[in-house]
């Protein structure tokens, strides 16, 4: 997930009193936990990249040394695992929009620069 206007992968040097707010977003996303997060989710939401997992599940569950676990509980769990990393990782996809999408208001508002001002303040 990119903040708005940001180029996929290719960082623009920052515009004005946004860069630096926008600046937290990047450490994020670019960011070991980032970017496996940002691979994990291709994974769930690539056509192809998604087949090829389900096709390994689909793997797993031939495998001998899944007959010592119950057939019945190994099977609703791999049958059920694609769709709960799907539905977390897209609650984690959507923190990650709505942080965005806040900060992006919060800059556009110009509360930031009244933030900033109260900043920079000596103390009274």
């Amino acid at each position: 997930m990119r903040p708005p206007g940001a180029t996929g992968g290719k960082r623009r040097p920052p515009r004005g009193r946004a860069g630096s707010t926008f600046a937290g977003i990047d450490l994020i996303s670019e960011s070991d936990a980032g970017r496996t997060f940002s691979a994990f989710w291709r994974l769930l939401t690539d056509p192809e990249r998604s087949a090829a997992l389900e096709d390994a599940f689909d793997t797993l569950l031939s495998r001998g040394f899944l007959n010592d676990i119950d057939l019945l509980r190994r099977k609703s769990f791999l049958r059920r695992l694609p769709g709960t990393l799907l539905e977390r990782g897209g609650f984690v996809h959507g923190v990650l929009q709505t942080l965005a999408k806040s900060l992006k208001q919060f800059v556009q508002s110009g509360e930031f620069l009244e933030q900033k001002r109260l900043a920079a303040a000596p103390p009274a």
